[in-house]
């Protein structure tokens, strides 16, 4: 079946800095003009690769997004790190380094929102029964986060043929315990048999539902 491919909305969310600034006061935010330029900068290095990434991670795991629509949120603020539920990026990165971020997070959306399982995040995850798949020795994080890598992985070598975007992500995952981890198992095991494994998976839940 055809991907559905969402509809990828990345909008400079102004607005976010009062709630930084309420919690920390002495952030760093961009201007007004700053954080529009980069913001453009960010659709347009994203729409060079957006079907790319969304046709490899669909055909890759599939699985097809359910939703029509993914909203984008760019914090002003110049540090911070990105979630997946609800989509918020950090303005700290080049544009090319954003296009990864947000493959990464749209990888955590496309695990629990998609034709197989539409439910809740958090409810969805937990249908998974990652520790089953990977270990129990390692945290949630780390078992999730061994998924969206494997899948990450085959983003960037098989679709994208740029081994330094695998490079630099691993390199800047060193900073984030359970991130390293993840990726010290993918590299340990093989990412295609991961991602059999997770299809294997999706399968059983597909059967359940029926």
């Amino acid at each position: 079946m055809k991907n559905q491919n969402p509809s990828i909305h990345i909008t400079y969310a102004d607005q976010l800095q009062h709630v930084k600034l309420a919690a920390q006061p002495d952030t760093k935010v961009l201007s007004f003009d700053e954080a529009e330029n980069k913001a453009e900068e960010y659709r347009q290095a994203w729409a060079q690769k957006e079907l790319l990434v969304l046709d490899g991670i669909q055909d890759c795991m599939g699985l097809r997004f359910d939703t029509p629509v993914i909203d984008v949120a760019l914090a002003p603020w110049t540090y911070g790190s990105a979630i997946s539920f609800p989509l918020i990026v950090d303005m700290a990165r080049d544009p090319d380094e954003f296009v990864d971020v947000l493959t990464h997070e749209l990888i955590h959306h496309l695990f629990s929102d998609n034709q197989i399982m539409t439910s809740r995040h958090a409810r969805a995850q937990s249908r998974l029964k990652w520790n089953e798949l990977f270990g129990d020795e390692h945290s949630g994080s780390t078992l999730v986060h061994i998924a969206v890598h494997a899948v990450l992985k085959y983003v960037y070598l098989d679709v994208h043929h740029e081994p330094y975007r695998l490079q630099r992500d691993i390199d800047h995952a060193k900073k984030l315990s359970d991130y390293a981890l993840a990726w010290d198992y993918v590299e340990d095991n093989d990412y295609k048999k991961i991602i059999k494994q997770l299809k294997r998976r999706y399968g059983e839940l597909a059967i359940e539902n029926s």
